[in-house]
């Protein structure tokens, strides 16, 4: 057998030795090279898959107290005002109350655009507020007991929501049903003849007070009785003897109750739309007449010409927070976040 003879002769000099031993690598580990160049060749037919996924982004709180969002919509008949937290300049007090088609299937419409600039933008998001959503204000009618050292007239709002003004006898109880939460006014003729008055709130708490100046002679105890009354002032004793409750374009949203609109759906891959600020504008949608109104961030008469308003008051700013998937109002009026969202009705200039 031939094999390769070295022969290593001592020497003070520092040599390097070369020792001839063959390395092929061409056929070792070929299986995994081929797996590599596989993918590599999917890759460049298929490409590579986009993630599309939608993760939730919740509104963030301005603090551990104030985590609802809530969005005001307020309502007006003239571009002079007032605007009002109210439907009732849309739909009639019945429409409201019994929830009728006209009333039930108007809906409002927040649309997020990329945005400010009409000619260019593009709406990526949509949330519908439906106005079954909307607060739903629940008065409650109280018996009072009312007693003062003088007499004169007490002016309240009954169940019914009609004012009433009655005339009280000094040290003999009064009786009475009154809406909570309201004012009463007491009014009576002075030692000088002329008439003064205060009030204070119907809460449902005790009242009692001895005007300064004029110890022991005007003195009123408004003592709140554990019933309920109906419309008529008598006892209740079913909720359906009371009238029905009156809802205001005002929606409160949170994580637990009432969520819907308060997540926003948006893509979790930053690298499909490098977007992380969108544009809001508030629309109604009335389904007694089938048009739709704008809202803005302020009242007009806040212009020197009221249908002159600039273009960034029709938008609230969101911005995305894509590490904590967490989203932020900013209002573009105050530059600030904010956790209750104020939107105006925006009345269009006159035609001709």
């Amino acid at each position: 057998m031939d094999v390769n003879k070295i022969k290593i002769l001592t020497s003070d000099l520092e040599k390097g030795i070369v020792v001839p031993i063959g390395m092929n690598w061409d056929f070792l580990d070929r299986e995994s090279t081929i797996k590599t160049q596989e993918q590599e060749i999917i890759k460049e037919v298929i490409g590579i898959p986009t993630n599309y996924e939608l993760s939730r982004f919740r509104n963030l709180p301005n603090g551990p107290d104030n985590r609802q969002l809530n969005y005001n919509f307020h309502f007006t008949t003239n571009v002079t005002g007032p605007w009002e937290i109210s439907y009732l300049t849309k739909f009639t007090d019945l429409q409201v109350r019994y929830r009728t088609d006209a009333y039930k299937k108007s809906f409002f419409k927040l649309d997020f655009y990329n945005s400010m600039d009409p000619k260019t933008q593009k709406n990526y998001l949509s949330v519908i507020l439906q106005t079954s959503q909307s607060y739903v204000e629940l008065p409650v009618c109280k018996r009072y007991r009312w007693i003062s050292a003088v007499g004169g007239t007490i002016t309240f709002t009954n169940c019914c929501n009609t004012e009433e003004i009655v005339d009280v006898e000094a040290s003999t109880p009064y009786v009475f049903c009154a809406s909570e939460p309201s004012v009463i006014i007491f009014s009576y003729q002075s030692s000088g003849l002329d008439e003064q008055s205060f009030e204070l709130p119907l809460n449902g708490t005790l009242y009692e007070l001895i005007i300064p100046g004029i110890p022991n002679i005007l003195f009123y105890r408004l003592l709140p009785l554990e019933t309920i009354c109906n419309c008529d002032g008598s006892e209740e004793s079913s909720p359906q003897n009371s009238e029905l409750p009156l809802s205001r374009p005002t929606f409160s949203l949170d994580g637990v109750g009432n969520q819907e609109g308060f997540f926003l759906h948006w893509f979790e891959d930053r690298n499909l739309l490098n977007i992380d600020t969108l544009y809001m504008t508030a629309k109604f949608f009335d389904a007694a007449t089938g048009q739709f109104t704008k809202f803005i961030d302020t009242p007009q008469t806040d212009f020197s010409n009221p249908y002159r308003v600039p273009n960034i008051h029709f938008y609230h700013t969101v911005n995305f927070n894509y590490d904590n998937k967490t989203y932020r109002i900013i209002s573009n009026q105050t530059d600030l976040p904010t956790n209750n969202v104020l939107w105006f009705e925006y009345i269009n200039p006159p035609i001709g």
